[in-house]
């Protein structure tokens, strides 16, 4: 199949209708030691008037730092919201965070999941277990931070269906109305007919009035995409790739490029990354990430150094020719065989050089012995304990007896003066 990149209008036709106001709202609010450089001031503002704002609500507090505290309930009357702050202003901030710790669970029935954190998650390797789905509440992360993961905050968002909300760029009245609809999103994408491989981005997906896919398919497949924000919104489009225009050269790879991007977006928004996958396509498609930096190449051996495939034809050959002679590095596995032979050798002729007599070491460590003798006779403690005195003579005898009466092993040491 062929790369495409396809445009489709994703809007709803007609303005989307408030969603309703939440009567149980779940509060996740990071109380480590990192919340000390927010401005906590911000936020409280903020909360204090959307819940002046909603009235009448329910709201269950968890405080949580490496892990979480058994929520707190706080019944909202009339917009006061003063017991609950009073309870978050309380709250000592120390330790680690762990956002792995926001567990659907204790959220309960909230309609609202409300998460006020910088997302710097730094004890254990947990995520928040919101996906998007029907039954999904509404999740929010908001933060008034200098100092954020904005990228970790928008992918757990993403996979959320959810949104974040940054309180240093917004007013309350924006934050507000962003809060009264859920995102619009690419919900989900299908092959009706045909085969197709590749598709970027993947769903859930934030979407505006248009929305771009990108992708390899067969010539007669057909896609549909559903757009909507979970509170019964909807929108379908149905669009056959093949049916665009087909670009020349130049411009075609500019459209690999872009569907590169969005790939690696993909790969870089997943729990665990797959940092192979992601450095093979950067340096594929001269696209720069994380993990990749710019790099200005001018001589066919600086591509062969950095294994990067030139895009000029009159390169490329030459390029290909000369890394199928290069010599092939060693595979993992043969990396470990080595490894374990060196280990295995090293072994083996330790454990022979403590298996042979070495008559050189006896005649260095005789005289040794005799030097000890004369310590000890000269010792007080030892001068009138003959048994002793005895015992060391025998022994630097002995000793000596060894000295002359093993030949040299061969491969010993030449004694030094």
């Amino acid at each position: 199949g062929r790369r495409f990149a396809a445009q489709v209008q994703s809007a709803p036709a007609e303005p989307r209708r408030p969603a309703a106001a939440p009567r149980h709202i779940a509060l996740f609010y990071d109380a480590s030691g990192s919340a000390a450089t927010r401005q906590r001031e911000r936020e409280l503002a903020f909360l204090q008037a959307w819940l002046a704002r909603l009235g009448e609500v329910e709201v269950d507090l968890i405080a949580f730092r490496n892990d979480a505290d058994p929520p707190q309930r706080f019944a909202i009357r009339r917009g006061d919201s003063a017991a609950l702050r009073a309870a978050i202003e309380a709250l000592p901030l120390d330790g680690a965070s762990a956002y792995g710790a926001l567990r659907p669970e204790l959220a309960g029935d909230a309609d609202v999941v409300l998460v006020i954190g910088d997302g710097l998650s730094n004890f254990g390797d947990g995520e928040p277990g919101w996906l998007a789905g029907e039954r999904t509440p509404r999740l929010v992360f908001a933060h008034a931070a200098r100092t954020v993961d904005a990228a970790r905050l928008a992918r757990w968002a993403r996979r959320g269906g959810g949104q974040v909300l940054n309180l240093l760029a917004v007013d309350d009245n924006t934050a507000q109305a962003r809060l009264e609809r859920r995102p619009w999103v690419l919900q989900a994408t299908q092959v009706l007919a045909g085969h197709c491989a590749d598709l970027a981005p993947r769903a859930p997906q934030p979407a505006g009035s248009a929305f771009t896919l990108y992708g390899r398919c067969s010539a007669d497949a057909e896609l549909e995409l559903r757009f909507g924000d979970g509170d019964g919104a909807t929108v379908l489009r149905r669009f056959k790739p093949a049916a665009g225009t087909l670009l020349d050269t130049a411009r075609g790879a500019f459209v690999e490029r872009l569907w590169a991007t969005a790939r690696i977006a993909d790969l870089d928004d997943r729990p665990q990354r797959d940092r192979d996958a992601i450095v093979a396509l950067s340096k594929t498609y001269g696209v720069v990430t994380r993990d990749t930096s710019l790099l200005v190449l001018d001589r066919i051996e600086d591509y062969l150094r950095y294994g990067v495939e030139p895009r000029e034809a009159d390169l490329v050959a030459q390029y290909r020719a000369r890394r199928d002679l290069a010599p092939k590095p060693p595979s993992d596995d043969a990396s470990r065989t080595a490894h374990r032979s060196l280990v295995r050798d090293a072994w083996t002729k330790f454990r022979d050089w403590h298996e042979h007599e070495h008559a050189w070491l006896d005649s260095l460590l005789a005289p040794a012995a005799e030097l000890e003798v004369l310590r000890w006779q000269g010792t007080p403690a030892l001068a009138g304990d003959k048994a002793a005195l005895d015992q060391a003579r025998a022994l630097a005898k002995r000793t000596a007896a060894l000295g002359k009466r093993r030949p040299a092993a061969a491969g010993d040491a030449p004694q030094r003066a």
